[in-house]
């Protein structure tokens, strides 16, 4: 028991020691000297209870730990805290760069990527996973949170809350459900739409003007607006992120009527 315990620090005074001579910028010559101590006890113990341990991955990885450990430490104690000639202090600072560089910097780069390729594909998946539930679930429309007409801009502007956590079609199926409730959607004649989704204090449009009419239905809207959102099906962008979401809604009128409307509609979509 004795000994399981000690093996276990020797472990958590490994890795601390790491942790600091990797990523603490400055160190006094005190800690420096108490690590580098530590670390060199520490391989003493393992070396003579080697038997004890056994040679296997678990052994190869402490004693890399513990010999990393007093590399660094060494290099570190010596450049701070020895007057050395250029040439000399130049070479430990370029054996430290190197060292770091090869068990450090590239592996945990390597690392990252992996992971950050590794979450795309996951959200790819639960993309593709979420088409599938929307082909078979019944869509219920978003929570209404606030309706008001701007007389600037001359629409009304719906704000929605994606209180399900939905996603991709399934969100944009939600949304206009939502809208179709509303009795502006419900009056006679085209109109024009615009969605956008609000994130602290930024907006980002997610399609620009579409036309739609009262008797548009929800598969109508999401194949106009499947070309616009195509990056965000692909992409494993996780639109559950976003919790509100905003419609704009003009009714349309011929062009010559329309002129500046449209001009200013247009800009909201750019």
């Amino acid at each position: 028991m004795m000994f399981i315990t000690f093996m276990i620090l020797i472990v958590a005074i490994a890795l601390l020691s790491v942790i600091i001579l990797i990523t603490f910028k400055s160190l006094n010559k005190l800690i420096l000297f108490i690590t580098l101590i530590v670390n060199i006890i520490s391989f003493i113990y393992v070396i003579f209870y080697i038997q004890s341990i056994g040679w296997n991955i678990y052994f190869y990885c402490l004693l890399f730990l513990i010999l990393n450990n007093i590399l660094l430490g060494s290099i570190r104690f010596i450049i701070q805290n020895l007057s050395l000639n250029i040439f000399i202090g130049g070479g430990l600072i370029n054996i430290w760069l190197i060292y770091t560089k090869i068990f450090y910097t590239y592996p945990l780069y390597i690392i990252r990527k992996i992971l950050s390729i590794s979450g795309k594909v996951l959200d790819i998946i639960n993309n593709r996973i979420n088409n599938v539930v929307y082909d078979l679930s019944i869509i219920q429309p978003l929570k209404l949170l606030n309706k008001e007409y701007d007389e600037k801009s001359k629409c009304t502007i719906f704000t929605f809350e994606n209180n399900f956590l939905l996603d991709h079609k399934n969100l944009f199926s939600a949304l206009f459900s939502g809208l179709i409730s509303q009795s502006e959607f419900k009056k006679i004649g085209k109109k024009i739409i615009i969605v956008s989704i609000l994130s602290e204090d930024k907006t980002f449009f997610i399609h620009k003007n579409i036309i739609i009419d009262e008797n548009t239905t929800i598969f109508n809207y999401l194949d106009k607006i499947q070309n616009s959102i195509q990056n965000f099906y692909e992409s494993g962008y996780p639109l559950t992120a976003f919790q509100i979401l905003q419609i704009k809604l003009w009714n349309y009128e011929p062009k010559t009527i329309l002129r500046g409307k449209k001009k200013h509609i247009d800009e909201f979509s750019s």
